[in-house]
């Protein structure tokens, strides 16, 4: 009597969760006022988010009603979002095996530069007042321009796409910019290549 009342009748299936109270985009601060907690029957192979914690952010858009798991939330630290007059940027090094690259992390302070065939970038190069250096002005040399001063690296990823925490060589950086910046960068994306010094 004593075994099948302890195997079935006190046998607790159930665990509290989070739902969510109202509908929640990609970005928002987790607030404990927009969750409800309930009780649901166990289901141990998704990661419910059992206990509140602050300072986390929803990866996603979410539904109100929706139950909250585990990896629909980020760490402040880890979302990566820009200011309001700002875009996030990523930008390709060439030479990824160059020392330098070994030695960036997130919050490396480093100079950007951009180097292309004149030609391909004369019109630019022209109307900037940035620091260049011009091997040839004929059409047939290069010329390299000293893009973005003191810019802070957000994240640093690896030629397969991941998070570069040490002792890795970073193919890929993050960087926040203006937005007008970013048309720039993004369009000479099409005819040279980056690279970087380190500053801090």
């Amino acid at each position: 009597m004593s075994f099948c009342y302890q195997k079935f009748i006190l046998k607790d299936e159930f665990e509290y969760v989070y739902i969510l109270n109202n509908n929640v985009c990609r970005g928002d601060l987790v607030l404990e006022e927009d969750l409800i907690k309930v009780k649901i029957s166990g289901n141990y192979y998704y990661k419910y988010v059992s206990e509140y914690v602050s300072g986390k952010y929803y990866l996603d858009n979410y539904s109100k009603g929706c139950i909250l798991l585990e990896e629909m939330l980020i760490l402040d630290e880890e979302y990566i979002k820009s200011n309001s007059n700002n875009e996030i940027i990523s930008i390709k090094l060439d030479l990824a095996e160059d020392a330098a690259s070994y030695q960036i992390g997130k919050g490396s302070i480093v100079n950007i530069f951009y180097s292309a065939r004149f030609s391909d970038v004369s019109d630019m190069v022209n109307s900037t007042d940035k620091s260049t250096v011009i091997s040839n002005s004929q059409g047939t040399g290069y010329v390299t321009i000293r893009l973005l001063e003191n810019a802070k690296i957000i994240n640093c990823y690896d030629k397969y796409g991941e998070i570069v925490t040490t002792n890795g060589s970073t193919q890929t950086i993050l960087l926040e910019v203006s937005k007008e910046e970013s048309i720039k960068i993004n369009n000479l994306k099409n005819y040279g290549k980056f690279s970087i010094s380190i500053i801090k």
